[in-house]
């Protein structure tokens, strides 16, 4: 490889390198930096941008002694000021108790499509929605926001799925968007119980999930999840004589039905899980064919990583119909058997994996007293509280879920299934000057019985109590709502970056949870509602609603004056920008738009329009602004004993979309890059932060920006 230019000769004096840094960061992006100390030398070099298709990669050189470069930094950075003013307001949120829709949770109905006799989804979803549907046997009514849509490809087992099949789901996708709702989805062949079974071979199935590939990818913001299906009567994974051997599995099916798992994982986006039939279709996958029922759950820092581990739930499609759920917690081994502990082993697993992934399914067969509700001698209600389910079939079976109603846990279930977050209180600033920062504290329960599974919006909106002008706060760059876990209280402390150019006057605080899918963001019937009533104040008095129907926010009864005069503290730059435009909705296309409006050609990851060196791509990725070549620097390098860091700051909803890579080599040989050279301390959404850990005398990193696909 070439090896760098020398220093320029004014590089030489320490005043002079302050400068050299800053100037190079911020007009180009080949950087050329030393650095003199006692003892030794300590230097880095940019070694410049490699182009490939949507990829960049930084490259940075060092050669390593034990000194301290940290006095570089100020020169670069803003010095924030003392909090001043120390005007609050504090308000608390009463619960409301109604039964409303909330997006993947709750009773769900079910419509089938077969490919010999295709069927329309149900017209009337959005009214179901909105007003409720009654039961079978009219005993209670239940807001609906879920479809089970069960694809059986019964003309397509020994061929490819048609055209016009594919076609007719995307109508169906369709119908599903423009009514509010959300689909489960299912692909199936038959309900033949009987063998031999008609079933297509394991490379059909394969074959069949690359058709579907596309259709699920594009339509994934209306996808709830994706069950495992495709094996067995009804999708469900047991009438099989290929992927079982005589109801049973040996190892080689345990690998056939990974294969077929790996393949539907892949054919979703990293955002989207799945679901399997039994806990021990996980356990095999996770930790091989071998594993046994005692198979541990995920740590909870491998859960929500967007690894294929972490992307499986389950469903149970014969709740509480006997010991074993009708085979959900059986061993399925040859030769295996099942004892009381493997029955207790995957229902503790089962509970313990659902905490982060999707449970849900229907109930099967009247089974008391266990099918009962808790306060008549049973365990249904208490039970959906230890497996943490999220949506169940309200069409079946109509004898359990009645008994449920007359028995009196059946509004309680309807409320608690999956998520049911409520407001409980919150401190605000009350006064702030533009370009200052407000800290904010928001404290949440959750009393369903399950938290979100898939990635949920969070965001406070400013809105100007006179023009209407809205500006955005993305808290969940910070705050994951998925891990707002049940009967757990939950609380939010941010700090606001408000801009510069912020107007001055009144503004209406308001809380936002929209789908973060910019197809579904400004969408009302995507946005979680929480379970609030009435604002209070702190003495008591009753400021106003919460939920603000026409918008889907809710409306926090607090106000912000921004004035010339209040004194808050500075950014120092790790805060969460306020900006005119929402960063939760932010993906590359939204970006490019916003940016280059009349020549959407010159905004391509690749293109460079304003000539600093500094690609669209890496603009995205990092916040600076493509349209001007003055961007600050983006590159923080700071040294500690024997370790060499480097921090990027990310732009404000890049995480969404952009994949950031640092790998380390000790000598630039085209196969050594890794990252294990690499710590990776921090990849938030807000930064990643990565250290060369080598102790030769030469390192190299580089950082690698790609749009994720």
């Amino acid at each position: 490889m070439k090896k760098p230019n020398p220093l320029p000769a004014r590089a030489s004096r320490a005043t002079n390198l302050k400068l050299i840094f800053c100037q190079y960061t911020l007009g180009r992006v080949l950087l050329h930096l030393g650095c003199l100390a006692r003892g030794g030398q300590w230097r880095f070099h940019l070694l410049g941008i490699r182009r490939e298709a949507k990829k960049l990669w930084l490259q940075v050189r060092t050669h390593r002694t034990t000194i301290s470069c940290l006095w570089l930094l100020p020169a670069c950075m803003a010095v924030g000021s003392e909090v001043c003013a120390q005007d609050f307001a504090t308000n608390t949120y009463s619960v409301s108790t109604e039964d409303f829709a909330n997006p993947e949770r709750g009773f769900y109905i079910q419509a089938d499509s077969y490919a010999s006799a295709p069927s329309a989804v149900p017209a009337n979803l959005a009214s179901y929605r909105i007003n409720g549907k009654n039961s079978p046997g009219n005993t209670y009514n239940s807001k609906i926001s879920l479809l089970l849509r069960l694809f059986y490809l019964d003309t397509f087992i020994n061929a490819p799925i048609s055209t016009n099949f594919l076609n007719t789901m995307q109508v169906d996708f369709d119908s599903i968007r423009a009514q509010g709702c959300k689909a489960i989805v299912r692909f199936a062949y038959n309900q033949d119980q009987t063998s031999p079974f008609n079933e297509p071979s394991k490379a059909q199935i394969l074959a069949h999930i690359a058709q579907l590939k596309p259709v699920l990818k594009k339509n994934a913001d209306v996808i709830a999840v994706v069950q495992e299906g495709f094996i067995g009567a009804w999708g469900e994974g047991y009438y099989s004589d290929i992927f079982y051997t005589g109801g049973q599995a040996t190892t080689q099916n345990w690998l056939d039905r990974t294969e077929v798992i790996n393949a539907l994982l892949d054919a979703l986006p990293v955002q989207r899980m799945i679901q399997v039939r039994m806990p021990q279709m996980k356990q095999k996958y996770v930790y091989g064919a071998t594993a046994f029922t005692s198979a541990a759950p995920l740590s909870e820092t491998n859960v929500l990583n967007g690894r294929n581990a972490a992307r499986i739930g389950n469903h149970d499609e014969c709740y509480l119909a006997d010991v074993t759920d009708f085979g959900t917690f059986s061993d399925y081994d040859i030769g295996a058997g099942t004892s009381a502990q493997d029955i207790t082993n995957l229902r503790n697993y089962l509970a313990a994996e659902t905490r982060f992934a999707p449970m849900g399914g229907e109930t099967c067969a009247i089974n008391p007293p266990t099918d009962d509700c808790a306060s008549a001698g049973g365990g249904a209600d208490t039970d959906m509280a230890f497996s943490h389910y999220s949506f169940l079939n309200q069409g079946y079976n109509a004898d359990v879920n009645d008994d449920w109603a007359a028995q009196g846990c059946m509004e309680n279930i309807k409320r608690r299934l999956g998520y049911r977050l409520q407001l409980v209180s919150g401190r605000f600033r009350t006064k702030a000057q533009p370009g200052q920062v407000i800290p904010l504290t928001l404290e949440f329960t959750n009393t369903g019985y399950a938290a979100p599974f898939n990635p949920r919006g969070l965001e406070l909106i400013l809105r100007n109590a006179v023009t209407g002008e809205k500006f955005f706060a993305a808290l969940s760059r910070d705050t994951d709502v998925r891990r707002w876990l049940p009967s757990t209280d939950c609380i939010l402390n941010a700090q606001l970056s408000l801009p510069t150019n912020l107007p001055t006057g009144t503004y209406d605080l308001l809380l936002n949870l929209p789908d973060p899918a910019p197809s579904l963001y400004a969408m009302i019937p995507y946005a979680i509602r929480l379970a609030n009533s009435n604002a209070l104040s702190s003495a008591g008095t009753v400021l106003g609603n919460v939920w603000e129907a026409s918008t889907g926010y809710h409306r926090l009864q607090q106000t912000l004056t921004v004035n010339a005069t209040a004194t808050n503290a500075l950014p120092n730059g790790m805060e969460i920008p306020v900006l005119n435009y929402s960063a939760v909705a932010e993906n590359y296309a939204v970006w490019q738009a916003r940016n280059f409006p009349f020549n959407p050609g010159d905004g391509i990851p690749e293109g460079d329009p304003e000539a600093d060196d500094r690609a669209n791509l890496i603009e995205y990725a990092v916040g600076s602004n493509p349209n001007t070549s003055g961007n600050p620097p983006y590159m923080n390098f700071t040294f500690a004993t024997n370790a060499f860091i480097l921090s990027v700051q990310k732009g404000p909803g890049a995480a969404n979309d952009v994949v950031y890579d640092v790998e380390g080599s000790p000598d630039l040989a085209p196969g050594s890059w890794s990252s294990s050279w690499v710590t990776l301390l921090e990849n938030s959404p807000a930064r990643i932060q990565a250290r060369y850990d080598a102790t030769n005398a030469n390192g190299f990193l580089r950082l690698k920006f790609s749009l994720s696909p």
